[in-house]
């Protein structure tokens, strides 16, 4: 899953290189804050999940309960990703 959440943030983040595109849009700003929103949800992922690991801490799922937190939040992410270069 995190490979695919890493081409689609990598295809994105290629869409937005100026490449000669004349328009009003601020690529390199656009870049930047996509990258540090990138950044925020890596860790916003990694501590919602420990979370709930911790949670889980007296159970016997609670590494499963902690990898099901993180599949299901780097797929939902990848499909926000991609829903960008549809736009």
């Amino acid at each position: 899953k995190d490979r695919e959440l890493n081409a689609a943030y990598q295809s994105l983040m290629k869409s937005l290189e100026t490449d000669g595109k004349n328009d009003a849009v601020d690529y390199a700003a656009t870049r930047k804050l996509l990258q540090q929103a990138q950044r925020a949800w890596v860790q916003f992922r990694d501590n919602d999940c420990k979370a709930k690991y911790m949670l889980n801490a007296g159970g016997t799922v609670r590494d499963i309960a902690a990898l099901g937190c993180q599949i299901e939040h780097t797929e939902q992410r990848t499909k926000q990703l991609r829903d960008w270069l549809k736009a």
